[in-house]
């Protein structure tokens, strides 16, 4: 899955935690008490993805990184930021597949899967 990153505003939201998995192109997920508030982000294939991370933890450092696997290399990384604070990430999806989303900073308890369908 190739992805190109860009930063840019836009935003929206997905799937609840873990429920539906209707694929979409504007996707959002929180950071608060070093957790994500979703484990699935489901995104459009071959469409540019706009994905909010608002970071409820504050003064704590958090961003989402996607990777093909886990411990695989990174696809797309977004900014690191400290909270109460949000960034907008926009990049090109392609391929569907299964792929792996984390924090980089928090990669053992802020972890999920990014469905692109």
């Amino acid at each position: 899955m190739a992805l190109s990153a860009a930063l840019a505003g836009a935003c929206g939201s997905d799937d609840g935690p873990g429920a539906d998995a209707t694929p979409a192109t504007s996707l959002e997920v929180r950071a608060r008490n070093l957790q994500f508030d979703r484990r699935t982000l489901t995104a459009v294939a071959d469409s540019e993805i706009s994905l909010r991370l608002v970071n409820e933890d504050a003064g704590v450092p958090h961003n989402v990184a996607i990777y093909g696997s886990r411990g695989g290399e990174p696809i797309y990384v977004g900014e690191t930021f400290s909270g109460n604070d949000t960034r907008d990430y926009v990049f090109q999806s392609s391929a569907a597949g299964d792929y792996f989303f984390r924090c980089d900073v928090h990669p053992d308890s802020m972890t999920g899967t990014f469905a692109v369908r």
